[in-house]
């Protein structure tokens, strides 16, 4: 499976307002920089969690789809939190790419990681097998920035309060002041 983003979120989860009460900043002379720090520290929670926080569009690619020979129907994807799948084409059988109907299939978006399966009753097309032959374009994240648990943002402001406080140093050296940083982001995490 190839994952590649297509669209990023359009904002992020805690704003600039946010970071600078938290970070007790009444400046504005350092306010594009704590922007920057505010997206490194989503990227950063995002890489943790293997997983989006706001809504983004991905697209999942695979070689072809799952054979029912070896039980399995349903394709997973990743490790996101995928709320609709926006598109599934692939390459038939002569090389032209083609279009699922959007009720040849369902998502199963309850389960982490996403699966998409077969409708009822129904199985997959025969694709190609070529590299990237099946691309699954979907959308993914907790939705809204209201919507992203309290322990990732709260996980966000501390990075970024270290960040900003500590520019000069290494990330372990500000870590190492906030040894229990990442157990804020347990409750979320994904072990598969």
């Amino acid at each position: 499976m190839t994952l590649t983003l297509i669209t990023q979120p359009d904002i992020e989860p805690i704003t600039l307002s946010e970071v600078k009460a938290h970070c007790r900043i009444e400046h504005m002379t350092d306010d594009t920089l704590i922007t920057s720090l505010i997206t490194a520290a989503r990227l950063a929670a995002e890489h943790e969690l293997q997983r989006p926080l706001i809504t983004q569009t991905w697209q999942a690619a695979y070689e072809a789809f799952p054979s029912e020979i070896w039980g399995i129907n349903a394709i997973a994807l990743g490790k996101f939190r995928p709320i609709a799948i926006t598109s599934i084409t692939y390459l038939d059988q002569d090389g032209v790419d083609a279009v699922l109907a959007p009720s040849a299939y369902v998502l199963d978006s309850a389960t982490v990681p996403g699966w998409v399966h077969p409708a009822y009753n129904t199985s997959w097309p025969t694709a190609r097998e070529f590299a990237n032959s099946v691309r699954i374009r979907f959308t993914a994240g907790y939705g809204a920035a209201a919507d992203v648990p309290q322990c990732i943002k709260q996980w966000m402001l501390l990075m970024i309060g270290s960040m900003y406080a500590f520019r000069e140093a290494s990330t372990d050296r500000a870590q190492a002041r906030l040894p229990y940083i990442n157990s804020l982001l347990d409750p979320e995490r994904v072990y598969l």
